[in-house]
Order: C-alpha cells, then structure tokens, then sequence
C-alpha cells in the first residue's frame, strides 16, 4: 500500500518542508530511476528519513534502529513506512540479509553510515554497512549530505519545534563499487569504499558543490 500512497505522502513531506522553511534538491537527478541502489545520507535529525522523500521520486527502504520497533506506536506503522530493524552494536546479519535481498529486487535502500544521529552536525566516523550492501550487491552507493534539518527538530526532540530552516539535500554522483581496485581483498575493498564515501559526504558539505538545484 505504501508503494501506491507514495506520491501522496511525497506531497505531504513537501507540503511540511515547506511550511518548516522551505527545501532545495541539488543532485537529485544521480539517484538511480530504476534497478537497485543504497542511498547513504548523514544524520542530524530524526526527520532525516521523511527528508530523503524530496529527493527520491520512488519509494525506498530503511534500515531504523531497532530501539524503534520497542515503541508499541512506532513499532505498528515502521513496517508501513518500510522500514526495518537493525541493530546498532552488533554485525545484525538478519538486517544485511533484508537489505540485500530488497537491493537484489531492484528498491532503493536507505542506510545511515554514521549508525546514530550526530550530536553536534558534523560527520562522524562512518560505519562500513553501507559500503558492504554496495559491494556485496553489486548496486552503487549515493552519498546525500542533509542540512538544515538538525534546526527544525534538534537531536533528542519528539516533535519539531517553533524555529524555521531550510533543508537542503545535496545529492552525490553514484559510486560504482566495481571501481574499487581488484586487488584489494573484500575487506580492503569496504574500507577504500567507506573512505571514499565519507569523503564524497565532506566534500558535498562545500557550498559551491552541487549542480542542478531545485529549490522551494
């Protein structure tokens, strides 16, 4: 069902940023219109997920901390919204194994490298989850640096608060995994990725990067 409502619920998202301070998209159009393909995005606010939706035309899946799902609220629409658990302290294998498996359907999936929202704005150190889907998968990884944000709803806020801001999404080249050199082992090869990924997410920071601005 969420599949059919998603242009609606795109709509509404819209209509919220809008009304929260307006939105811009730079790079939209190098998410993938078709086949699979991980979206990694830093974290600066609970609301980053509904943010994703003003770049991304069709619907994805998320990978949500699994502290989430112990809501009995959050717990019974989460599934709706397509999202799914993970833990965040362990390798939680059942998680990669649904990733890979909507990745191999040929969905978008949304994974945060950073595993938590960061507390101050700036990037932490990222996880190697998404650049393992990637490689795993064969799919190419998007690296989006969201801003803006972390001023709607601050880290550790339930609801956003009374203070406008833009939100800007600005959207990467797609990084394809088969251009990591062959002869580094899968490892090396999730590292090299991770690197470069964090320094795509840092380089998206520079306010002169990023052609192709839609802006709200």
């Amino acid at each position: 069902m969420y599949r059919h409502l998603y242009p609606l619920i795109r709509c509404v998202a819209r209509l919220l940023f809008l009304l929260f301070g307006g939105y811009s998209v730079r790079g939209g159009s190098h998410i993938p219109c078709r086949g699979g393909c991980v979206i990694a995005p830093n974290h600066i606010s609970d609301i980053d997920a509904v943010a994703i939706s003003l770049a991304c035309s069709r619907p994805a899946w998320y990978m949500a901390k699994a502290a989430l799902f112990k809501t009995p609220y959050l717990r019974s629409i989460m599934p709706f919204f397509q999202a799914f658990p993970v833990e965040r302290d362990r390798v939680d294998r059942a998680a990669l194994r649904e990733a890979a498996r909507r990745l191999m359907e040929g969905d978008i999936v949304v994974v945060f490298p950073e595993g938590q929202d960061s507390p101050d704005g700036s990037l932490q150190t990222l996880r190697p989850g998404a650049a393992m889907l990637s490689l795993k998968c064969g799919v190419p990884l998007v690296p989006i640096l969201i801003s803006g944000t972390s001023r709607i709803m601050p880290v550790g806020s339930f609801v956003p608060g009374m203070l406008r801001a833009k939100t800007v999404l600005s959207v990467g080249r797609p990084i394809d995994p088969a251009t990591m050199p062959i002869h580094l082992s899968l490892r090396e090869k999730r590292s090299c990725l991770t690197r470069r990924l964090s320094d795509e997410l840092t380089e998206l920071s520079q306010p002169a990067r990023g052609a192709g601005v839609r802006s709200t």
